[in-house]
């Protein structure tokens, strides 16, 4: 019978593998086919490959390892695993973060273009080599073989008390591979000798005489279990290594709550001072005006910092405030003409709230992130009981991506409409 955890995880990884399979591939097909492309464009088209490559691979062949224990027949199939559920993990938390660093420049900073699509690319391929080699280095410290101690025993010389009898007994180079069969034939030798003797001796001190060397050899065995092994990398080399590639985590983690709470701490700032403007009356629109702005709102925000063109599709539609993750040039210092002009500071307001939407966003990433990933990292720090469905829990990360970085999104959920009811989606040239 099965152990229940087993079930268990099997049904869960199961579970994800076919939902994250779906929206991963729904993302993956209407980012690709977007008539403009973004730096947000481009980390979450490489989120969702990373996940639907996890959703069609790596859970399977976890459920797999899992069922059969980590009792691996061939040593190349716990390489292969190992490298990529270590690569693919710390891959995605690396994604993760640089959708927070573009997130931040984009709110915060959406003037300064330190971010343009090549970069992105650039960003996304030393994210990926970053992450292979904490793979490489793990796969080459696991395996399906380890060293195996073994005691060989040669007795040089047993001396046997002159007995009433007056026979003599004498070992010499006897070797035997086994200490336990060497302890059983030397005992019993003496039991038959001493059965004879009419003066028996004290077997106690008969031991005393005995005279062999255990020597102790290594060498490498087929265990047929997946398990580190310092076959290839020393124990000391490998203790840093896993300290590292834990930190690894937590600096992720750091490094993104600390970027959100300076875009929380941007919009906060930018409604203080709205509330402030609105307590002097700086700027009452009349039902005209607040039309006209809504048509210059969406000419204003849809500009591209990172190809520097517009979309006149998109003009037309109003996908500005909730699009695709382009930047917006919500939270800069308003020109000159803006300081007196109320439309510009009811555009200004506008996009403070698109704002506090892709905030909310970030944080829904962020606390996931956290609770996926906090309890098998703490269990893998053994501050946890290990327990092995919490463990695997965090490869729900990799399921709920899609609804955290596409379905809250206004214009995603309009090109998903499209696409289950089969209308045509404007296809990049």
């Amino acid at each position: 019978m099965e152990d229940p955890s087993i079930v268990t995880v099997m049904f869960m990884l199961s579970l994800f593998a076919v939902l994250g399979t779906i929206g991963n591939s729904l993302v993956l097909y209407i980012y690709s086919h977007k008539k403009e492309k973004s730096t947000a464009g481009i980390f979450i088209m490489s989120l969702a490959g990373t996940d639907l490559f996890t959703c069609l691979f790596i859970m399977p062949f976890t459920e797999a390892v899992v069922f059969l224990e980590y009792k691996l027949k061939y040593d190349v199939a716990c390489r292969i695993y190992m490298f990529f559920i270590t690569c693919n993990i710390p891959f995605a938390a690396f994604i993760m973060v640089a959708i927070a660093f573009d997130r931040y420049f984009c709110i915060c900073h959406p003037f300064w273009h330190v971010l343009n699509i090549v970069r992105a690319k650039v960003i996304v391929v030393c994210l990926l080599i970053l992450a292979s080699a904490f793979g490489l280095i793990t796969a080459i410290a696991h395996g399906t073989y380890s060293y195996g101690v073994f005691n060989s025993t040669v007795i040089q010389k047993v001396n046997i008390p002159q007995l009433n009898n007056n026979l003599n007994v004498s070992f010499t180079q006897m070797p035997i591979d086994n200490h336990s069969a060497n302890e059983t034939l030397y005992v019993s030798y003496l039991n038959n000798v001493y059965a004879n003797n009419a003066s028996l001796i004290d077997l106690e001190q008969d031991n005393a005489h005995r005279n062999y060397t255990i020597i102790q050899r290594e060498d490498i065995i087929h265990n047929g279990i997946c398990m580190p092994n310092d076959i290839l990398i020393g124990p000391g080399f490998l203790s840093t290594y896993q300290r590292v590639y834990a930190g690894t985590y937590l600096l992720s983690f750091i490094v993104v709550f600390v970027l959100y709470g300076l875009i929380y701490r941007s919009i906060h700032k930018h409604r203080a001072k709205r509330s402030k403007r609105k307590r002097s009356s700086l700027y009452p629109l009349t039902g005209i005006e607040f039309s006209n702005v809504e048509t210059q709102f969406t000419a204003v925000t849809h500009v591209n910092p990172h190809n520097k063109h517009r979309s006149s599709n998109s003009l037309e539609n109003g996908e500005a405030v909730d699009g695709d993750g382009e930047c917006l040039p919500e939270l800069q210092p308003m020109r000159q003409i803006a300081k007196s002009n109320p439309r510009a500071m009811f555009i200004k307001e506008k996009t403070l709230m698109a704002n506090i939407r892709t905030a909310i966003m970030l944080f829904v990433v962020t606390i996931v992130f956290l609770i996926a990933f906090l309890p098998a990292w703490l269990m893998g720090l053994a501050i946890l009981d290990y327990n092995q469905v919490i463990f695997y829990m965090y490869f729900i990360y990799h399921t709920t991506n899609p609804f955290i970085y596409a379905f809250m999104n206004k214009s995603f959920r309009d090109d998903l409409g499209k696409v289950i009811k089969c209308q045509s989606m404007p296809i990049v040239r």
